[in-house]
């Protein structure tokens, strides 16, 4: 079986991505040298998305609202954006895109668009134009103004707490409640808060409430308030009762909670995800519904309400279809929900549903009050909302569509009436910007690959099979003139996790979908004895129908099952691809395509064909000093240093191929024999000499530095192997020991951009070396970015 790794893990420093074999090679130009002084990090690709049109720039919309001119909406990603209903524009209002932390809140004052938001998916606006943001245990401020907002002096556009305690709120049995899921304001003030509940098997099972914190004292809700006091409206942690026009507070609403929102009454209007309520406790089962909480007592929906109780006005029933009673509706959902002008309910799940307060001709069809009817077009609708001309809006899982009420200018766009179209999203998650500045891009950077005279970088963008590119300088590059500094698609795969470049600038492309090595011609011309045109991909090895063995042609060799390449590389002067691939019962080995015959390794190879280099198929670490064919290997990530060695990153250990006879890193090694250089010892901590450091982590990837260092990484760490004694990355190294020159200490509400690379927040699934620099880059799959630390 092939040992591989595509699982989001959670450790002290965050949720990170494991995924071994994702090795870099090259050196980057001089448009991503990173500032002064040494050793600080970066951001050099990747980002927010936006400010752009907001149909291009990805999006995962969970919450919508409408005020004055503008959408806005809360992400997945944690990040809080609007549109601007008259020119279409995306602006970006908190949340630095890398979603929760596990990590504190932001404390209070810290700038909205660097915070760490704990899922922000609620989102409102008060009247100074404050955007107010439920994230998980508190309900967030970001001023729009300095002022005095909530009893706090603000600074625009930093994020302040205002509300918080309905998070861990037990109710004496060991169920807890969860995080906050929605916010809104009342007329009075008030911030109503749907708190979802808990599954976890520590505790039985919390489920969902609903919480008031009170901006003014006054009766409301049927309860008794004190100003800047939390109360509890609705809901039962333990699931009390389903039954109809009973205390909101006793009333079981499962532990998933959609939206809450307010009626033209001030009632609560709850759309109620459903799931299990109780669990343990009751095992009642909570189907999808809407549900009111009454303000006053007073006739709502068809029904006498009274202060304080919960009704249902929609699901929980049997009846499918159109126009059939909404409290005999059977719901598939109830995900989201908001009122329109008339006053009827929208409700958000598969569709977009209406519940009709009074009879009467509703987008374009006669409905009778109490009925419940369908609004064509729509895909999906996890948060819906209705805007000052009366389109409805709808969040999808990664764009947000909008039906046409009246034909007319909207978002930018000249729309048709009784028509579904897209108004934000560009249908992808986590990928976009091409064609604009890299650093306003989004993307899932797996890999990453430095052109060394080119000034280019690659990067694979995992989450949509993309291989993209950074040009340094503006020119015509894969077929098509680029600038520099911005992000451009030249591949577009089945499952990159690889990247290299090779002396011409072509891109090598390891596949592990199509179990192929590719390439992504530079300019047209011959290279890897085939005829290419610019910008087209080609096979280099893999597509035939051999095992991989010595001297047969690469293109005749059929990588399949436990044969998949897994990481790519090229030497300095382009003689050579290797490709590393792992191997039956999970080992893995090291093969190469010569680009030109002659000897390689201590091995006679011809033009065209594969040999293999290191390796002799076992899983282990086991042959040092001896032929590398002959050797156990676990290597997942590889580079060719400055001296024209194979470097592995091999498990707990950094280990070297000769490629010719010579001194290398302190030790004397005889060309195509493999040495452990880093790593098999037992001592740790900075200057620890290399051959007694415990590594503490599986290396994953390496990368050789312009002063023959040599990086390697994992996780939340980067070390070097210093092979001269100088100061590097902001460390005084000594020739021969081991530094840690970049670890994740997951520190929450910031990058850690322009501090110091020990304690910012990255996870290097990939690594690279700028030549002119010598910056190290991170493919950073925690903050979804490129990161640079100066050397």
């Amino acid at each position: 079986m092939t040992k591989r790794y595509s699982t989001r893990l959670l450790t002290a420093a965050g949720a990170v991505l494991l995924t071994p074999g994702l090795a870099v090679t090259g050196l980057a130009g001089t448009a991503l040298a990173a500032p002064t002084p040494h050793g600080r990090i970066s951001t050099v690709i990747g980002g927010r998305g936006g400010p752009a049109p907001a149909t291009h720039v990805s999006i995962g919309p969970c919450a919508l609202k409408y005020l004055s001119g503008e959408l806005y909406f809360s992400s997945y990603q944690a990040v809080v954006d609007r549109v601007s209903q008259r020119t279409g524009l995306l602006t970006s209002i908190a949340g630095n895109g890398v979603g929760p932390s596990g990590e504190p809140e932001p404390p209070d004052g810290t700038p909205a668009l660097t915070a760490t938001l704990g899922g922000a998916c609620g989102v409102t606006v008060d009247r100074a134009g404050n955007v107010l943001v439920a994230g998980g245990a508190r309900v967030f401020v970001v001023a729009a103004k300095t002022g005095t907002f909530y009893g706090k002096r603000m600074t625009a556009r930093r994020i302040y707490a205002v509300a918080s305690g309905f998070e861990g709120v037990a109710d004496g049995k060991g169920a807890i409640s969860g995080g906050a899921v929605d916010v809104q304001l009342d007329s009075s003030g008030n911030q109503v808060i749907a708190v979802a509940g808990t599954q976890k098997s520590s505790h039985p099972e919390g489920d969902s409430r609903v919480f008031v914190y009170a901006g003014r004292a006054g009766t409301f809700y049927g309860v008794k308030m004190a100003k800047g006091r939390l109360y509890h409206i609705g809901g039962s942690l333990d699931g009390y009762t389903l039954a109809n026009a009973v205390p909101a507070s006793q009333a079981d609403l499962g532990v998933s909670i959609g939206t809450v929102r307010l009626d033209w009454a001030g009632n609560v209007v709850i759309a109620d995800q459903a799931g299990n309520g109780g669990g343990p406790v009751t095992g009642v089962v909570v189907p999808p519904q809407v549900r009111v909480i009454a303000s006053r007592t007073g006739t709502f929906y068809g029904q006498r309400m009274k202060a304080g109780y919960i009704y249902k006005i929609a699901g929980g029933g049997t009846r499918t279809g159109d126009g059939v009673p909404a409290i005999d509706a059977n719901l598939l959902g109830a995900s989201g929900a908001t009122l329109d002008h008339a006053g009827n309910v929208l409700v958000g799940a598969a569709s977009v549903r209406v519940i009709a307060v009074k009879s009467g001709v509703f987008y374009g069809r006669k409905m009778t009050a109490g009925d419940i009817y369908t609004l064509p077009g729509f895909s999906s609708a996890a948060s819906v909302a209705v805007d000052t001309a009366g389109n409805v809006l709808a969040a999808s899982y990664s764009d947000i569509q909008m039906l046409v009420e009246k034909a007319g200018s909207y978002y930018g766009k000249s729309l048709r009436a009784s028509r579904v179209y897209t108004i934000a999203g560009n249908g992808q998650l986590h990928s976009s910007g091409d064609g604009g500045p890299a650093t306003s891009a989004e993307l899932t950077p797996a890999a990453v690959a430095t052109f060394r005279s080119g000034s280019q970088t690659a990067v694979v963008d995992e989450w949509v099979g993309r291989v993209r590119v950074v040009p340094g300088r503006t020119g015509t590059f894969f077929g098509r003139p680029m600038r520099a500094g911005f992000i451009y698609t030249v591949a577009s795969l089945g499952e990159p996790v690889s990247v290299a470049y090779d002396p011409r600038g072509n891109l090598l492309i390891s596949d592990e979908r199509s179990s192929r090595v590719l390439v992504v011609a530079c300019k047209t011309g011959p290279f890897y004895g085939q005829k290419m045109t610019a910008g087209h991909v080609y096979t280099v090895a893999g597509g035939g129908t051999k095992g991989p063995e010595s001297g047969v042609p690469a293109r005749d060799v059929k990588f399949e099952g436990g044969d998949t390449p897994i990481a790519v590389a090229t030497d300095a002067a382009g003689d050579a691809l290797v490709i590393a691939s792992s191997g039956i019962d999970s080992a893995y080995q090291v093969w190469m395509v010569a680009a030109r015959t002659g000897t390689r390794y201590g091995h006679t190879m011809t033009s065209g064909d594969i040999y293999l280099v290191a390796g002799d198929g076992t899983s282990g670490q086991a042959g040092d000093g001896g032929p590398a064919t002959a050797a156990e290997i676990e290597s997942q990530g590889i580079t060719v240093d400055g001296y024209g060695n194979l470097v592995l990153a091999d498990e707990s250990r950094v280990r070297v191929v000769a490629g010719k006879t010579g001194n290398f890193y302190g030790r004397r090694m005889t060309v195509g024999d493999i040495y452990t250089v880093a790593g098999g010892g037992t001592q740790t901590g900075d200057g620890t000499p290399a051959l007694k450091a415990s590594l503490g982590f599986r290396v994953l990837q390496v990368a050789a530095d312009p002063a023959g260092n040599l990086l390697a990484g994992g996780y939340n760490t980067v070390f070097m192997v210093a092979e001269q004694t100088g100061r590097f990355y902001a460390k005084a190294a000594h020739a021969g020991d081991v530094y840690t020159v970049a670890l994740s200490k997951g520190i929450a509400d910031r990058l850690g951009d322009s501090g110091p690379s020990v304690g910012a927040m990255f996870n290097a699934t990939g690594i690279a070396v700028a030549p002119q620099t010598g910056n190290l880059l991170i493919a950073d799959t925690f903050t979804d970015r490129v990161r640079s630390v100066s050397r």
